[in-house]
């Protein structure tokens, strides 16, 4: 009895090991079966699948089964070999529209607006405070609110520029130092 090690014929992934028939013609000698080697395959880990080229053994990376995403696709691996490129277990993200861009810039913006006016509260009720009790108001109160007022006209005009936008390209463009 003789052991032999069988290979797909087409993708020559080892098939697993087979009994060699004796040759009926020449005694102790062994008819191989199609498609199977002498040579033992390799040990291989679970990622891997050995494969026969014609004279040799070779360890191929195995991901059939495997489903996941090539360039935005949904892909289920059917072949041996290494994943293709663009591969993604994760779906990804959609690219946002125009209107969805400029509604999340002008949130953004519309979030630091809301931080100037409650800046503007303290030195506003201050300057109204004064005012009704026939006093003048503090001069850094009233050049405080000055500089929101004017930083909120900045901030429109942010507002703005989105709102004109009428690329993707044009709303990324609009941008501000981080305060």
């Amino acid at each position: 009895m003789k052991t032999v090690y069988s290979y797909h014929p087409v993708t020559g992934e080892y098939m697993g090991d087979v009994i060699a028939d004796v040759n009926p013609k020449e005694p102790g000698k062994y008819l191989n079966p199609a498609h199977s080697t002498e040579t033992a395959p390799p040990v291989v880990n679970a990622q891997n699948k050995p494969v026969w080229d014609g004279s040799a053994w070779y360890a191929v990376e195995d991901h059939r089964g495997e489903k996941g995403y090539v360039n935005g696709e949904e892909t289920e691996i059917k072949d041996l070999g290494p994943l293709p490129e663009g591969w993604s277990e994760t779906l990804p993200e959609p690219e946002k529209t125009l209107n969805q861009l400029k509604a999340e810039k002008i949130a953004q913006i519309t979030s630091e607006l809301d931080v100037l006016d409650r800046k503007a509260e303290r030195p506003a009720q201050a300057i109204i405070e004064a005012m009704a009790t026939g006093a003048e108001p503090d001069t850094e109160d009233v050049e405080r609110l000055k500089e929101y007022a004017s930083e909120k006209t900045v901030w429109r005009e942010l507002i703005a520029q989105v709102n004109v936008a009428a690329t993707v390209e044009e709303v990324e463009a609009v941008t501000w130092a981080e305060s």
